[in-house]
């Protein structure tokens, strides 16, 4: 295969030297300008992008670029959730805030409310080892390891540790337009986490994720909102319960599609006469549906 013609980008010197590398020189030439790129300013405004680094980052430091990142994500989130300058929470938009977290253990808390931020880990989701591991380390009375209320937040490519009888993830507040993505949420073996992810959502998605370890895996409590809202493609396994939607939930147009969900007691378990899709389900026990939505599940042997 003839290599790339890069004349109209680069000065002809450049071009004859990159046209000269074999393919392998090459591949490792265009990653690193791309991870350059992604972490310089293609693509974002001015102050947008937050570092966390919990190694080689301190508190004091701006955060603004991977030289000098905050060692907490609660410090990240702090400086990203506020008008430039104020404790005012910034609402508008037309902003969106990234915080890239570097691999590392994070020992800490992270309790927030606020409006577009979203919370990324760079590398490879962890299983609790490598990559980002967010622990609640016992120091503070706590109502979740990470809990959220406002707008447009997201969680990306994390772990979420919890050994407590609190939930691991606490989305409050009727939170709107949230997505949870690609992340583990994990218990201990003893079950001791109250609930993996408790869901008072609107508008929001929760898919792709692992949950294991806890007492309930995906929760919406009675009184909670669970309105035009997808959970989807999530494994559920080790735990109590899998996905439970209490019968005063506030339901309306959501869906429960295609997670595989293995509980003690129960797998999906919704209480709602109406309003939720049940489809496509891998589940284990049975399925139980109070309204006449369900359809397609399997329930394994």
């Amino acid at each position: 295969m003839s290599t790339i013609d890069v004349k109209n980008y680069l000065s002809p010197d450049e071009a004859i030297v990159i046209n000269n590398m074999n393919k392998e020189a090459q591949n490792t030439l265009l990653g690193s300008a791309v991870y350059t790129a992604l972490m310089g300013s293609i693509g974002f405004k001015s102050g947008e992008k937050l570092f966390v680094d919990s190694i080689n980052g301190n508190d004091n430091n701006s955060g603004e670029s991977i030289d000098q990142p905050k060692r907490t994500i609660q410090a990240a989130v702090n400086k990203a959730r506020y008008v430039v300058g104020t404790t005012t929470i910034a609402t508008n938009k037309d902003r969106r805030k990234w915080i890239f977290i570097m691999p590392g253990q994070y020992n800490e808390q992270v309790l927030f409310s606020g409006y577009n931020i979203s919370l990324v880990g760079i590398g490879h989701r962890s299983n609790g080892e490598y990559g980002v591991v967010i622990n609640y380390d016992d120091a503070v009375a706590a109502t979740a390891v990470v809990g959220c209320s406002g707008s447009g937040i997201e969680f990306h490519n994390l772990c979420i540790q919890c050994s407590q009888a609190i939930p691991a993830l606490l989305l409050s507040s009727v939170s709107d337009a949230i997505v949870v993505k690609n992340c583990w949420i994990k218990g201990d073996n003893a079950k001791t986490c109250t609930i993996g992810i408790s869901a008072a959502i609107k508008n929001s998605l929760i898919e792709d994720n692992t949950i294991n370890g806890c007492i309930t895996g995906i929760n919406v409590a009675a009184g909670a909102w669970f309105n035009n809202s997808i959970v989807k493609k999530n494994k559920i396994t080790n735990v109590t319960n899998g996905i439970a939607v209490a019968n005063t939930a506030v339901c309306t147009e959501s869906e429960i599609s295609e997670n595989h969900v293995v509980g003690s007691t129960s797998s999906i378990v919704n209480g709602q006469a109406t309003d939720i899709i049940i489809t496509g389900n891998k589940v284990k026990p049975a399925l139980t549906d109070a309204g006449s939505t369900s359809g397609d599940n399997t329930t394994l042997a």
